[in-house]
Formats: structure tokens, C-alpha cells, sequence
């Protein structure tokens, strides 16, 4: 199979019928795993840390670095990553003669509808995709318009990270009424002012903290107290960890119905 590798700019030679398959995105592995192709999984990512299966995995890489003799010793025939910070690595991929695919950052929640689409060609389970995408796409857009809310959204990323505009979460979250206070900035992540954060008055954040490293509802309240940007009257929701930062197909269909369900037991 040939096939347009949009992140490496490059058309390439993919196997037609891939059975051993690397992923090195988490969104990557959630698409794996919803359309039933674990089975076909020989490696992924030390970020691919959900379903819980994915421990028995041999984890060959980061959004950064490839342990290529761990890569080898798996006989790949086939890579899959996404865009963003992971450009360089495909792209490096691609060079040193790797079959290698690649799926651009979403920038909205249709796009995310796009990638499982695009995988499931180049897999060859395009009914298992269709079927999938329609699923999702009953549970999302049933949430249109649940609230009418002003939101921010914190992700801890090792440092205080928000959305703007172009991101897939503030679509995602303005999709239910959850009105990003940064809607309108062109950066789709960045650092927020806090000052420009206490402007925005906020009745509830989102925050989004690191896997395996949930703080309690209280250190963050405190936390964020101390900067000044959680008022008494500002409802707050500490997220699972790495719940809102996850771009697989199940940020649609159950990351974003769990938080209107938090939501909604809020009573704004």
C-alpha cells in the first residue's frame, strides 16, 4: 500500500495487511484498542498507559526518543505515530527506512472522527471504523449545549499549560457549553498570565493533572487559591489525570461524558 504521510510530507510504502504493529501515541493505542486491534500490537509508547492492558506491552520510546534495538528485537511492520512534538521522530523514522504512519495533532473533535476514518483504511477494518465513528459520534453529539458555563482549563504538563482556540479540547468543551475563557486566543497551548485568568472569571476550571500523580480536590484548591485564580464561588474539577490532554477517540465518547456528568452534579 501506498499512502500519504501527511506529518513526514512524503508518500509511503505501508504493508497491506500490518500484523506487527508499534504505536507510540496513547490516542494511537485507544484507536487500536477500540477497533479490536490489540491482537496485532507488539509495542507502544511509555505514555500508552490506558486500557490497563497495555502493561503487558513491551514500551519502546516517548514522544521524543526511540529505543531502536528494543524496535528491532520487535520486528515491526508497521509504526504509527501523530504530529506535533512527535514530527521529528517520524520523520527520523521515515529516513532510517521504517514503514512508518503518521496521524496529525486533531485540531477538532471531528478530526479525531478523521484519524479513526484514516486508520481503519490503512488497517483495513473500514466497517469496524464506520461503525465505531457512528457510536461516537450518537454519545458526543447528545452533549451539545448541556451548560452554559465559563471555563478554564489547566493541564499540569510540568508547568501550567491552558488551550486556546485551535485545540480540540476547547472545541470539545464549548461543543457542551463549557465556554473556554481563551476561545479566542490563536494558540492552541500555552502558559497563561494569571492575571489575564482572574480577568477571564472563570465559574469553573478543569484540571488536568498528571497520570499516576493525582493530587487530592484540596491541594489543588489550595494551590490554586494561592495564585488567585480560584474564588469561593469558582467550582473546580480535578480530571482523572491525563483525561482532557488525550486526543483517542475516547475523549469523545467517554472523557467528555464523565465530566458532564461531574458537571452536572455541580448544579451552576
Amino acid at each position: 500500500m501506498r499512502a500519504f504521510n501527511r506529518v513526514v510530507g512524503e508518500f509511503v510504502e505501508l504493508p497491506d495487511h500490518p500484523q506487527r504493529i508499534v504505536s507510540l501515541a496513547p490516542s494511537i493505542t485507544d484507536t487500536l484498542f477500540r477497533l479490536g486491534l490489540q491482537d496485532r500490537i507488539v509495542g507502544l509508547s511509555a505514555f500508552c498507559h490506558r486500557p490497563p492492558e497495555t502493561k503487558k506491552f513491551p514500551k519502546v520510546g516517548s514522544y521524543l526518543y526511540v529505543n531502536y534495538k528494543r524496535l528491532d528485537n520487535l520486528s515491526p511492520d508497521l509504526i504509527i505515530t501523530t504530529g506535533g512534538v512527535e514530527t521529528k521522530i517520524a520523520k527520523e523514522l521515515y529516513q532510517k527506512g521504517y514503514p512508518v504512519f503518521s496521524l496529525p495533532l486533531p485540531p477538532d473533535p471531528w478530526e479525531i472522527l478523521s484519524g479513526v476514518h484514516l486508520l481503519g483504511v490503512i488497517l483495513k477494518v473500514q466497517d469496524r471504523a464506520r461503525n465505531l465513528i457512528f457510536e461516537i459520534e450518537k454519545k458526543f453529539t447528545s452533549l451539545k449545549d448541556m451548560f452554559d458555563i465559563r471555563t478554564y482549563v489547566e493541564i499540569d504538563l510540568g508547568e501550567s499549560i491552558t488551550v486556546g482556540g485551535p485545540s480540540y479540547i476547547s472545541a470539545g468543551l464549548n461543543w457542551m457549553g463549557l465556554k473556554n475563557i481563551f476561545s479566542d486566543d490563536d494558540r492552541a497551548y500555552f502558559t497563561p498570565e494569571d492575571e489575564k485568568i482572574i480577568k477571564g472569571k472563570p465559574d469553573l476550571i478543569l484540571y488536568d493533572p498528571k497520570p499516576h500523580k493525582v493530587p487530592s480536590l484540596e491541594d489543588v484548591k489550595e494551590k490554586l487559591k494561592k495564585r488567585g485564580i480560584l474564588r469561593d464561588d469558582t467550582a473546580l474539577i480535578v480530571t482523572a489525570g491525563d483525561w482532557l490532554a488525550h486526543y483517542g477517540p475516547s475523549f469523545l465518547d467517554t472523557i467528555l461524558p464523565d465530566i458532564a456528568e461531574k458537571v452536572g452534579k455541580l448544579n451552576l
